[in-house]
């Protein structure tokens, strides 16, 4: 019943076994519940937005089923004493909920929902995080942005299935500790006071997963130091090719800071919207790239930036169109300085790398896509750096020139002959031989000519 009308939901006392789910969004007259010892089995509550609605029936410890409970925007006397019964609450909001009896919601308050996945705690007055943070051992999500803290607890690094983490807009910001080591996500845009970070990067940029992200927009104070960056990726890159099987996500990541020079360590650089990959960057040792590139804030004045974008060109033809950065959220960030995005993309990391002949030309060119306009613009300045195997293992790779299809037909080391799993494809085995027939054609014809089984997962 989201922006119902309602000012409660049923008279007398109606047993309702059951029921289990209930949506009261912005149902903005709602002034009473009902009796919940009467609901047993019901998982989710959602009271977003019932803005007359200061207090809740301390018989809601009855529901021992209830997984998740959303009381954004509600104006409580103080937090109910029934949160402590949701033994097996996994999500809970708070956002933007004031607290009338105290300044702030305490997560002291909190401890005993030890099957919490999902915390949100957005916009809630705090102005200090306990260290007992790291006591919710099943988190996986913290949302904190729009507090007033200057720093989280050291304990925060405890927490250890936490994957995302996100701090936009406190400004008062001013250091993050040692993060979570299986962290994927980080937003801190627009924390204007945040100067220093400790052991960031080194626990980001695993390829583990499909995306990871790290989002610093806005944050004029920081100095971030990614001079080591580059051995990081280099080293979980080479982890990556020689663990991966099929059904392995190919990795993608992103990290966002203000900036305006390309890092040191990036062997090409241009100061237009392309660059030329070098001769012979393609051999049988590549895996892939890392991408970098110059957004200028007075190009964007105003604009919410939405994607930045790449398009891989090998000899004069478009072979795939990427994005190095995307926001994952309805609200996109307009930047006030110029902005560095540093990572590597899905798709170039593929096994098309593997069709193409080792004297292709490529050339990768940049662009940018606003939420307000949908005109594609330019940037100031890019960089792409190439990501060779380190190793001489004669059975991952060929002499250089051997021709590509003839390598292919005969390396012997995939799995069961299965054609994903020696180019270490993203694409599920029933989608292959239709893209190939597509897409590729004769550059393919050797798959249609039988010497090699694709199978089915």
């Amino acid at each position: 019943m989201p922006n119902s009308k309602v000012e409660k939901l049923w008279t007398g006392n109606q047993k309702l076994v059951n029921l289990k789910y209930i949506d009261l969004s912005n149902a903005k007259h709602l002034r009473r519940m009902p009796n919940f010892s009467l609901i047993p089995n019901l998982e989710s509550l959602i009271l977003q937005g019932c803005t007359k609605l200061d207090r809740l029936p301390n018989d809601m410890e009855n529901l021992r089923a209830l997984e998740k409970l959303e009381m954004d925007d509600i104006a409580l006397a103080e937090i109910p004493v029934f949160i402590k019964g949701l033994v097996n609450l996994k999500a809970l909001s708070l956002a933007r909920c004031k607290v009338q009896m105290r300044s702030s919601i305490s997560l002291t308050d909190l401890l005993v929902l030890q099957k919490m996945e999902s915390l949100n705690l957005v916009d809630c007055c705090i102005k200090v995080l306990t260290n007992n943070i790291g006591q919710f051992l099943s988190l996986e999500y913290l949302y904190l942005n729009q507090n007033n803290f200057e720093s989280l607890p050291v304990s925060i690094k405890d927490l250890s299935k936490l994957r995302g983490l996100y701090l936009n807009n406190c400004q008062r910001l001013k250091s993050l500790p040692e993060l979570p080591i299986n962290l994927l996500y980080l937003q801190a845009n627009n924390c204007t006071s945040l100067e220093s970070i400790s052991s960031l990067l080194a626990s980001f940029l695993s390829f583990r997963y499909y995306t990871e992200e790290i989002g610093f927009v806005n944050c004029s104070k920081l100095q971030l130091d990614l001079t080591d960056l580059l051995l990081i990726i280099e080293r979980k890159a080479d982890e990556w090719r020689r663990s991966k099987v099929c059904t392995n996500p190919i990795p993608q990541a992103c990290v966002c800071y203000p900036g305006s020079e390309i890092p040191n360590w990036f062997g090409c650089k241009s100061n237009d919207t392309f660059i030329e990959l070098p001769t012979g960057w393609l051999n049988d040792n590549l895996i892939g790239f890392v991408l970098c590139v110059v957004v200028p804030s007075q190009e964007y004045q105003q604009l919410r930036i939405s994607r930045v974008r790449f398009s891989f060109i090998v000899n004069g033809e478009i072979s795939f169109v990427g994005t190095l950065f995307e926001s994952k959220e309805m609200k996109a960030e307009v930047i006030q300085l110029d902005h560095v995005f540093v990572g590597y993309a899905n798709c170039i990391f593929s096994w098309e790398l593997q069709t193409f002949n080792l004297n292709s030309q490529g050339v990768i060119e940049f662009s940018v896509e606003t939420m307000d306009n949908p005109t594609v613009c330019w940037v100031k300045k890019c960089g792409v750096t190439l990501l060779y195997a380190k190793d001489d293992d004669d059975d991952l790779r060929r002499e250089g020139r051997m021709d590509r299809d003839k390598r292919l037909k005969t390396g012997h080391w995939y799995a069961d002959n299965c054609l994903a799993c020696y180019l270490g494809s993203w694409r599920a085995h029933r989608n292959l031989l239709s893209y190939f027939s597509e897409k590729h054609g004769d550059r393919w014809s050797p798959i249609h000519e039988g010497w090699v089984s694709i199978h089915y997962g």
